[in-house]
Protein backbone atom coordinates (compact mmCIF):
# COMPACT_ATOMS: atom_id res chain seq x y z
CA UNK A 1 0.00 0.00 0.00
CA UNK A 2 1.95 3.11 -1.47
CA UNK A 3 -0.58 5.91 -1.05
CA UNK A 4 -0.63 7.56 2.00
CA UNK A 5 -4.16 9.30 2.01
CA UNK A 6 -5.45 5.25 1.78
CA UNK A 7 -2.53 4.91 4.86
CA UNK A 8 -3.84 7.38 6.63
CA UNK A 9 -7.25 6.38 6.31
CA UNK A 10 -6.44 2.64 7.28
CA UNK A 11 -4.69 3.86 10.37
CA UNK A 12 -7.30 6.07 11.31
CA UNK A 13 -9.93 3.57 11.55
CA UNK A 14 -7.53 0.73 13.06
CA UNK A 15 -6.77 4.02 16.16
CA UNK A 16 -11.07 4.73 16.36
CA UNK A 17 -11.26 0.80 16.48
CA UNK A 18 -13.30 1.23 12.96
CA UNK A 19 -11.24 -1.14 10.87
CA UNK A 20 -12.17 -4.42 10.01
CA UNK A 21 -10.96 -7.68 11.30
CA UNK A 22 -9.20 -8.35 7.66
CA UNK A 23 -7.96 -4.11 7.93
CA UNK A 24 -6.33 -4.64 11.50
CA UNK A 25 -4.62 -8.04 10.32
CA UNK A 26 -3.27 -6.09 7.27
CA UNK A 27 -1.97 -2.91 9.69
CA UNK A 28 -0.77 -5.64 12.37
CA UNK A 29 1.41 -7.14 9.32
CA UNK A 30 3.10 -3.73 7.90
CA UNK A 31 5.56 -2.19 10.59
CA UNK A 32 5.28 1.07 8.58
CA UNK A 33 1.25 1.59 9.16
CA UNK A 34 1.60 0.85 12.70
CA UNK A 35 4.15 3.82 12.90
CA UNK A 36 1.23 5.87 11.72
CA UNK A 37 -1.11 4.32 13.72
CA UNK A 38 1.16 5.26 16.43
CA UNK A 39 1.95 8.37 15.12
CA UNK A 40 -1.57 10.06 15.40
CA UNK A 41 -2.29 8.53 18.25
CA UNK A 42 0.34 10.92 19.78
CA UNK A 43 -1.39 13.82 18.33
CA UNK A 44 -4.63 12.47 19.35
CA UNK A 45 -3.75 12.20 22.75
CA UNK A 46 -1.51 15.74 22.81
CA UNK A 47 -4.94 17.72 21.43
CA UNK A 48 -6.59 16.03 24.07
CA UNK A 49 -4.41 17.13 26.63
CA UNK A 50 -4.19 20.55 26.04
CA UNK A 51 -6.43 23.09 27.31
CA UNK A 52 -7.86 26.24 25.42
CA UNK A 53 -8.25 29.11 28.18
CA UNK A 54 -11.50 31.26 27.96
CA UNK A 55 -10.32 34.86 27.64
CA UNK A 56 -11.78 37.20 30.11
CA UNK A 57 -14.56 39.48 29.74
CA UNK A 58 -12.21 42.65 29.79
CA UNK A 59 -10.15 40.84 26.94
CA UNK A 60 -13.43 39.61 25.10
CA UNK A 61 -14.90 43.57 25.06
CA UNK A 62 -12.00 45.54 24.26
CA UNK A 63 -11.73 43.13 20.84
CA UNK A 64 -14.53 43.70 20.33
CA UNK A 65 -14.33 47.54 20.57
CA UNK A 66 -11.05 47.29 18.16
CA UNK A 67 -13.09 45.37 15.93
CA UNK A 68 -15.80 47.84 15.72
CA UNK A 69 -13.36 50.86 15.62
CA UNK A 70 -11.82 49.65 12.52
CA UNK A 71 -15.05 48.39 10.54
CA UNK A 72 -16.32 50.97 8.53
CA UNK A 73 -19.56 53.15 9.46
CA UNK A 74 -22.10 54.35 7.46
CA UNK A 75 -24.35 56.79 7.94
CA UNK A 76 -27.54 55.07 6.17
CA UNK A 77 -29.56 58.37 6.26
CA UNK A 78 -27.02 60.54 5.11
CA UNK A 79 -26.32 58.14 2.16
CA UNK A 80 -29.85 57.50 0.99
CA UNK A 81 -30.07 61.83 1.71
CA UNK A 82 -27.54 61.99 -1.18
CA UNK A 83 -28.67 59.32 -3.00
CA UNK A 84 -32.38 61.16 -3.20
CA UNK A 85 -30.63 64.26 -4.14
CA UNK A 86 -28.59 62.95 -7.26
CA UNK A 87 -31.47 61.38 -8.51
CA UNK A 88 -33.09 64.91 -8.32
CA UNK A 89 -30.43 66.15 -10.14
CA UNK A 90 -30.07 64.09 -12.55
CA UNK A 91 -34.43 64.46 -12.98
CA UNK A 92 -33.61 68.04 -13.17
CA UNK A 93 -30.65 68.07 -16.15
CA UNK A 94 -32.82 65.88 -18.48
CA UNK A 95 -35.80 68.18 -17.95
CA UNK A 96 -33.79 70.87 -18.95
CA UNK A 97 -32.29 69.42 -21.86
CA UNK A 98 -35.95 67.91 -22.96
CA UNK A 99 -37.09 71.50 -22.92
CA UNK A 100 -34.19 73.11 -24.92
CA UNK A 101 -34.23 70.74 -27.24
CA UNK A 102 -38.26 71.33 -28.03
CA UNK A 103 -37.26 75.27 -28.12
CA UNK A 104 -34.71 74.47 -30.56
CA UNK A 105 -37.02 72.34 -32.81
CA UNK A 106 -39.75 75.14 -32.51
CA UNK A 107 -37.27 78.16 -33.41
CA UNK A 108 -37.53 79.54 -37.02
CA UNK A 109 -33.64 79.85 -37.67
CA UNK A 110 -33.61 80.64 -41.13
CA UNK A 111 -36.48 83.32 -40.21
CA UNK A 112 -33.96 84.90 -37.50
CA UNK A 113 -30.66 84.80 -39.36
CA UNK A 114 -32.23 87.19 -42.37
CA UNK A 115 -33.75 89.60 -39.80
CA UNK A 116 -30.36 90.26 -38.44
CA UNK A 117 -28.95 90.64 -42.26
CA UNK A 118 -31.39 92.99 -43.31
CA UNK A 119 -31.11 94.81 -39.48
CA UNK A 120 -27.85 95.06 -39.78
CA UNK A 121 -27.15 96.29 -43.71
CA UNK A 122 -30.22 99.18 -42.63
CA UNK A 123 -27.74 100.22 -39.09
CA UNK A 124 -25.16 102.33 -39.05
CA UNK A 125 -22.26 100.72 -36.78
CA UNK A 126 -20.85 104.18 -35.67
CA UNK A 127 -23.96 105.14 -33.82
CA UNK A 128 -24.50 103.92 -30.34
CA UNK A 129 -27.82 105.89 -30.61
CA UNK A 130 -29.09 104.59 -33.55
CA UNK A 131 -28.21 101.00 -31.97
CA UNK A 132 -30.58 101.56 -29.46
CA UNK A 133 -33.07 103.13 -30.82
CA UNK A 134 -33.66 100.45 -32.94
CA UNK A 135 -36.81 98.16 -33.62
CA UNK A 136 -36.36 95.04 -31.46
CA UNK A 137 -35.56 91.90 -32.94
CA UNK A 138 -37.34 90.20 -30.07
CA UNK A 139 -40.53 91.14 -27.72
CA UNK A 140 -40.31 91.10 -23.73
CA UNK A 141 -41.71 87.94 -22.38
CA UNK A 142 -39.99 84.90 -21.03
CA UNK A 143 -37.05 87.23 -19.16
CA UNK A 144 -33.92 85.27 -17.43
CA UNK A 145 -34.76 87.04 -14.26
CA UNK A 146 -33.70 84.48 -11.47
CA UNK A 147 -30.48 83.47 -10.62
CA UNK A 148 -27.46 81.18 -11.97
CA UNK A 149 -25.02 79.15 -10.39
CA UNK A 150 -22.54 79.85 -13.51
CA UNK A 151 -21.95 81.73 -16.79
CA UNK A 152 -23.10 78.34 -18.45
CA UNK A 153 -26.50 78.37 -16.69
CA UNK A 154 -26.94 81.92 -17.41
CA UNK A 155 -26.09 82.38 -21.14
CA UNK A 156 -28.34 78.92 -21.70
CA UNK A 157 -31.05 80.72 -20.05
CA UNK A 158 -30.69 83.87 -22.25
CA UNK A 159 -30.24 81.33 -25.37
CA UNK A 160 -33.79 79.82 -24.64
CA UNK A 161 -35.35 83.57 -23.79
CA UNK A 162 -34.77 84.34 -27.07
CA UNK A 163 -35.13 81.61 -28.97
CA UNK A 164 -38.50 81.06 -27.07
CA UNK A 165 -39.42 85.25 -27.76
CA UNK A 166 -38.42 84.54 -31.83
CA UNK A 167 -40.80 82.04 -32.15
CA UNK A 168 -43.41 83.81 -30.12
CA UNK A 169 -43.07 86.81 -32.40
CA UNK A 170 -42.90 84.35 -35.60
CA UNK A 171 -46.61 82.59 -34.91
CA UNK A 172 -47.96 86.09 -33.67
CA UNK A 173 -46.23 88.69 -36.34
CA UNK A 174 -46.50 91.16 -33.15
CA UNK A 175 -44.34 94.30 -33.68
CA UNK A 176 -42.47 96.45 -30.78
CA UNK A 177 -40.63 99.61 -30.99
CA UNK A 178 -40.37 99.67 -27.78
CA UNK A 179 -36.87 98.83 -25.67
CA UNK A 180 -36.98 94.97 -25.32
CA UNK A 181 -36.33 95.00 -21.69
CA UNK A 182 -37.26 92.13 -19.58
CA UNK A 183 -39.54 92.56 -16.25
CA UNK A 184 -37.93 93.87 -13.31
CA UNK A 185 -35.23 95.70 -14.87
CA UNK A 186 -35.13 99.68 -14.95
CA UNK A 187 -33.70 101.82 -17.85
CA UNK A 188 -33.00 104.58 -16.05
CA UNK A 189 -30.28 102.66 -13.88
CA UNK A 190 -28.71 100.74 -16.55
CA UNK A 191 -25.44 100.42 -17.19
CA UNK A 192 -24.00 101.62 -21.03
CA UNK A 193 -22.78 98.54 -23.05
CA UNK A 194 -23.52 98.67 -26.26
CA UNK A 195 -20.34 97.89 -28.56
CA UNK A 196 -18.95 99.77 -30.89
CA UNK A 197 -20.07 97.43 -33.67
CA UNK A 198 -23.60 97.03 -32.52
CA UNK A 199 -26.64 97.28 -35.23
CA UNK A 200 -29.19 96.68 -32.91
CA UNK A 201 -29.98 96.35 -28.65
CA UNK A 202 -32.18 92.45 -29.10
CA UNK A 203 -32.88 92.18 -25.40
CA UNK A 204 -31.95 93.90 -22.13
CA UNK A 205 -32.68 92.19 -18.65
CA UNK A 206 -31.04 91.45 -14.90
CA UNK A 207 -30.44 88.85 -12.80
CA UNK A 208 -28.15 87.29 -10.28
CA UNK A 209 -24.90 85.43 -11.02
CA UNK A 210 -23.20 83.43 -8.08
CA UNK A 211 -25.00 85.66 -5.93
CA UNK A 212 -24.08 89.32 -7.44
CA UNK A 213 -26.44 91.27 -9.72
CA UNK A 214 -25.74 91.26 -13.08
CA UNK A 215 -27.58 93.58 -16.25
CA UNK A 216 -27.86 91.38 -19.10
CA UNK A 217 -27.51 93.15 -22.54
CA UNK A 218 -27.74 91.06 -26.03
CA UNK A 219 -26.85 92.98 -29.14
CA UNK A 220 -27.23 91.78 -32.98
CA UNK A 221 -23.83 93.05 -34.17
CA UNK A 222 -22.97 94.56 -38.15
CA UNK A 223 -21.73 91.12 -38.99
CA UNK A 224 -24.88 88.88 -38.68
CA UNK A 225 -23.90 87.82 -34.77
CA UNK A 226 -25.05 88.29 -31.90
CA UNK A 227 -23.32 88.87 -28.98
CA UNK A 228 -24.00 89.14 -24.74
CA UNK A 229 -22.59 91.49 -22.77
CA UNK A 230 -23.10 90.81 -18.43
CA UNK A 231 -21.97 93.83 -16.17
CA UNK A 232 -22.10 94.01 -12.41
CA UNK A 233 -25.14 96.14 -11.50
CA UNK A 234 -24.59 99.53 -9.91
CA UNK A 235 -20.73 99.21 -10.48
CA UNK A 236 -21.43 98.67 -14.36
CA UNK A 237 -18.07 96.69 -14.32
CA UNK A 238 -17.82 93.94 -16.96
CA UNK A 239 -18.28 90.65 -16.06
CA UNK A 240 -18.50 88.19 -19.09
CA UNK A 241 -19.36 88.90 -23.19
CA UNK A 242 -19.21 86.26 -25.53
CA UNK A 243 -21.03 85.30 -28.88
CA UNK A 244 -24.51 83.64 -28.97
Amino acid sequence: MNDDFEIDELASAYLDDAATAEERALVDADPAIRARVEELRRVRNALAASRVERPTTTTRDSAIASALAAAPVVDLPAARARRRLRIASIAAAVILVVGAAGLLLRSASSDSSKKLSATAAASSPASSAAAQAASPEFPAANGVAGSYADRQALVAAVQATLRSAQSTKAATGAEDNAAPTAAGSSTSSRCATTPADAATQLYTASAALEGAPVQIDVYALTDGTRRVVVTAAGTCTLVFTQPL
